[in-house]
């Protein structure tokens, strides 16, 4: 086995830990509104949306907007969500990985929010 087998061997290791850590560290949730940013005109990369567990518990979790483009995600949208040491994160769901397009906004997301 040459040392590039190995590297990648590795590598493959890791990344199949971490999706592993990731998939029972998370919580599955549905996002039910997203907060407005202190300022508008700006296109910030984080946005802040609640999330309903299915706990039935409500938490507030910030939303990267690659993951919101990557998911199409929306209000209604089912997610996962962890808790970091910054507070809850949304990540993308894990059945709907095949189905995500880059066409969402942060305008197409408060659009469905204002809808509810």
């Amino acid at each position: 086995m040459s040392l590039e087998q190995a590297t990648l061997g590795f590598l493959i290791a890791v990344f199949l830990a971490a999706e592993v850590y990731r998939f029972v560290r998370g919580t599955r949730g549905v996002i039910v509104g997203v907060d407005e940013p202190a300022m508008p005109l700006v296109a910030l990369p984080i946005t802040n949306v609640t999330v309903r567990l299915d706990d039935g518990r409500k938490v507030q979790a910030r939303l990267d907007i690659c993951t919101s483009c990557l998911g199409h995600l929306k209000t209604g949208d089912q997610v996962r969500v962890a808790e970091t040491r910054e507070g809850w994160v949304v990540d993308l769901p894990w059945r709907n990985r095949n189905q995500c397009t880059i066409s969402a906004t942060r305008r197409e997301i408060r659009s469905y929010a204002d809808r509810e």
